[in-house]
């Protein structure tokens, strides 16, 4: 293929990429974890926001750094602070091409770009602030620069070190990053009986192991103190999620799902007995990798959350769905190989099912209306008071100080909102302050709400209910 005409479609999938993820972008208003990014990267400096991330949250504070910068140079607006999750996912949809170019061919990469673009999964991940696409994007770059380096011809300083840099910088970014890096290990130890000058290269893969360690250290502690966070969204975790995040993947959609399945298995079968003499050695090892980092980088994180604490939710795997695409890719360059289908008429198909100019289903998991919830105080202004200081930190991101906010319980805490009798004397303190007020309870935090309403109906004589997606919310009037 000429290079001009590989650029053009290049550039046509990223351009189609774009608009399926710019189409909704501010369709819905930012939602609880938007609110935890906005509070961790608001800090005035980035010591702030280490400082903040190592003592309120649960992941590292490298996506939190970008946004910082972001929010230094561009002020606080919606548009905006969705504009870098986007940037991102586009830059995935580029290097999964580059990938799948470097391991079998411009076809397959082309391919896998198409598929990512208009994956529903993946472009409602494109259009959250939160640090998932992220990690997607930097395993991208270190299974390219691992791939590379270790099929460089001479050590590949270079590669090695795009490589290490990619691991620091995943490894900052959320904790999921270490399966990543198992799965790379695995890869590795896969690949290096295979390649030239192998001492040399195992040499390069163990002093860049020990740089990644020794860069990581400053956090650790860190770490180990949000290992023992209590995780109390997390469900039980059994064999059977495996089906849910592999349909969730597609979608939701089975159909896709099967398809999906049915060209994975046609590039195993063709990666194995059907590629050409001199390309079976990098094809075989090439498909062998993608299936390596699907397996340990999905089913290692399964794996401890059933053998020991639940740890997995399916927005921490985003970083699967580009190489579960690169594999569907080389399925269908496989189907185009053998002349049975044309593999554009299996794209249109794809397309077709996956609809991507509907708004995602993901990532809302409750999808609070958090802007309509301020537009409605603004009629009628009074204090609110919200349950769990993490809504409270997205509130303020529309609220620019128009109205009193009031977080219960008082603390920073963001995971701070279970409540007993004993809070009962410092919440009546609080409202009676007011001779109205709004109470907000999200529902991911609507365990108390009962008490709540109670405590505030024995103080106030009329209570209306405000219809708002995603949360309870009460205005309270002619209060003691």
């Amino acid at each position: 293929m000429k290079k001009s005409l590989l650029f053009i479609l290049l550039f046509v999938i990223l351009a189609f990429g774009a608009f399926f993820r710019l189409y909704h972008l501010n369709d819905q208003s930012l939602w609880l974890d938007e609110g935890v990014t906005y509070y961790n990267s608001s800090a005035d400096s980035f010591e702030g926001v280490w400082d903040k991330t190592s003592n309120l949250d649960q992941s590292p504070p490298g996506y939190y750094f970008i946004m910082n910068v972001f929010l230094d140079i561009f002020g606080e607006n919606e548009f905006g602070f969705r504009l870098i999750p986007l940037i991102i996912g586009l830059l995935t949809v580029l290097f999964v091409y580059l990938l799948g170019a470097a391991m079998f061919n411009t076809d397959t990469g082309l391919f896998a770009a198409i598929l990512l673009a208009i994956n529903e999964f993946h472009i409602g991940f494109s259009m959250e602030s939160r640090m998932y696409g992220l990690v997607a994007l930097l395993a991208l770059v270190g299974f390219l620069s691992l791939y590379k380096a270790l099929q460089h011809e001479t050590r590949g300083y270079t590669w090695w070190t795009v490589f290490g840099l990619s691991s620091v910088a995943g490894l900052y970014t959320h904790n999921f990053y270490v399966f990543v890096l198992l799965a790379f290990a695995f890869i590795f130890l896969f690949h290096i009986l295979t390649v030239e000058k192998m001492l040399g290269k195992i040499l390069m893969g163990t002093l860049t192991a020990i740089l990644v360690v020794v860069a990581y250290i400053p956090w650790i502690p860190s770490f180990l103190k949000q290992l023992g966070v209590d995780r109390y969204w997390l469900p039980l975790n059994t064999l059977s999620d495996m089906k849910v995040y592999l349909l969730d993947y597609a979608g939701g959609n089975f159909i896709l799902l099967l398809a999906f399945l049915t060209l994975s298995v046609t590039a195993v079968i063709w990666g194995v007995v059907a590629t050409r003499s001199e390309d079976y050695k990098k094809s075989f090892l090439s498909m062998t990798s993608l299936i390596i980092f699907l397996i340990i980088g999905l089913g290692a994180p399964l794996f401890y959350s059933m053998k020991f604490e639940p740890i997995l939710k399916i927005r921490y795997t985003v970083y699967i769905v580009p190489v579960f695409m690169l594999l569907t890719a080389y399925g269908l360059y496989a189907f185009k190989k053998m002349h049975m289908v044309l593999p554009a008429l299996m794209l249109s198909v794809f397309i077709y099912f996956s609809a991507p100019w509907q708004v995602s289903a993901y990532p809302m998991e409750f999808g609070e209306d958090f802007r309509g919830l301020v537009e409605e105080v603004k009629k009628d202004p009074s204090p609110v008071v919200v349950h769990s200081p993490s809504i409270a930190h997205v509130i303020n991101f529309y609220n620019k100080d128009t109205f009193e906010l009031w977080p219960f319980p008082f603390s920073d805490d963001l995971t701070e909102y279970n409540i007993d009798e004993s809070f009962k004397g410092k919440f009546l303190d609080l409202i009676r302050r007011f001779n109205s007020f709004y109470l907000v309870v999200s529902h991911s935090h609507e365990n108390p709400y009962g008490m709540l309403k109670v405590w505030s109906d024995g103080e106030c004589l009329q209570s209306i209910d405000i219809p708002i997606k995603g949360m309870e919310v009460i205005h309270f009037k002619n209060c003691k």
